[in-house]
């Protein structure tokens, strides 16, 4: 069984995103990802494909922001749809507190889809080293979406800031490697079932193809892992997005 991301083109290329996984989302900064999120999150509100709603749990942004891009400019909090739930924990939140709402929101509301902005503001405390404290995490976020059958997303940020020195336009795309450098990310190229790496040219200040195709405002996405399917692995979705409103398409 699968959920779709409401963006035909990625999947038709991953097959959708499949209940009882772990999926990566992993970029440098800036690369749209966010982008990204709320246009599939708005997505699944509007086409109602996700019965149960789902849960978003924002570890950075502000309220207005969040609601803004999810609900629109005139929102007001008694007409959303309850079954589409925002927490907010700007300061970030502890990984026992986070997988006991996940648990509680599934047996208790029947939730299966949680989004997870900034993963590395999730904190396992009593964990002195950061590297281990990032991999007890990222185990511990996949064992859980297995045990309860549900799709854990995560927002990773790449560490390797040897991505911003590699030479050449397409040596700047991230790779599996880039989310294991050094640990940082939690060994998530290890314990997620599926990881997409964003990367966008414009951002590099890459406007125009070798072909001279226009760059702008375009995100592109790469497969750097999936267990359900391997030979997804290695191809590439472009979206674009529109700058006015932040949806991507």
């Amino acid at each position: 069984m699968e959920l779709v991301t409401g963006f035909k083109s990625l999947d038709e290329t991953i097959g959708g995103l499949q209940y009882g996984s772990l999926v990566t989302l992993a970029g440098r900064p800036c690369m749209r990802t966010m982008y990204f999120v709320h246009t599939m999150m708005r997505s699944w509100m509007k086409s109602d494909v996700v019965k149960e709603g789902f849960v978003f749990f924002s570890l950075k942004d502000k309220k207005e922001r969040v609601y803004r891009y999810l609900f629109g400019s005139d929102y007001a909090d008694e007409a959303i749809d309850a079954k589409y739930i925002v927490e907010m924990h700007r300061s970030g939140i502890e990984l026992s507190v986070l997988c006991d709402k996940i648990r509680m929101y599934t047996w208790k509301e029947g939730k299966r889809v949680f989004v997870i902005d900034n993963f590395n503001y999730i904190e396992a405390r009593g964990i002195r080293d950061l590297r281990h404290e990032m991999h007890t995490i990222a185990k511990t976020l996949s064992k859980l979406a297995h045990e309860l059958d549900v799709i854990i997303i995560v927002d990773a940020m790449l560490f390797s800031y040897y991505i911003e020195e590699r030479e050449g336009w397409d040596a700047k795309i991230p790779s599996l490697a880039d989310l294991g450098y050094e640990g940082m990310s939690g060994d998530l190229d290890v314990f997620s079932d599926m990881v997409l790496g964003f990367w966008s040219p414009e951002k590099y200040h890459i406007h125009l193809s070798d072909l001279g195709d226009d760059l702008s405002n375009m995100v592109q996405i790469e497969v750097l892992k999936n267990v359900y399917d391997d030979a997804s692995e290695g191809k590439r979705v472009e979206l674009y997005m529109d700058s006015k409103t932040g949806t991507l398409y």
